[in-house]
């Protein structure tokens, strides 16, 4: 192998050697993106506040999504609050990005997809 490709795979990670298989498995990648979101968008949010929102988006899944797509409900609210966010603009947002929010494909917890549309 030449030096430059040597080099060029050892920066990337690419490397594969004799006897060695490596993939890199797209819920590892989607796992990067949104722990890369996810800290981009707490910066300056109390760490407490993000693992609360976690939990609650975890436990009152049905209720976000039902009200995600009404733009707005108490559960909203309180994710909102949690996030540091307006309750009533966090609605409407919501409401607008509910397709993204809601990928059947999306393996990230809820406050980890928010933060990737935030920032990105």
């Amino acid at each position: 192998m030449k030096k430059t490709a040597l080099i060029a795979s050892l920066a990337t990670g690419a490397l594969v050697l004799p006897g060695m298989a490596q993939a890199l498995d797209k819920e590892d990648f989607t796992t990067t993106a949104s722990t890369a979101a996810t800290t981009a968008y707490i910066v300056g949010k109390d760490d407490n506040d993000l693992v609360k929102a976690r939990d609650f988006a975890d436990s009152e899944a049905v209720a976000l999504a039902r009200e995600s797509a009404q733009g707005g409900g108490e559960h909203v609210a309180s994710l909102a609050e949690l996030l540091g966010e307006n309750p009533n603009q966090f609605g409407a947002w919501m409401q607008n990005n509910y397709s993204a929010l809601y990928d059947t494909e999306a393996s990230a917890n809820l406050v980890d997809r928010i933060a990737a549309l935030k920032t990105g």
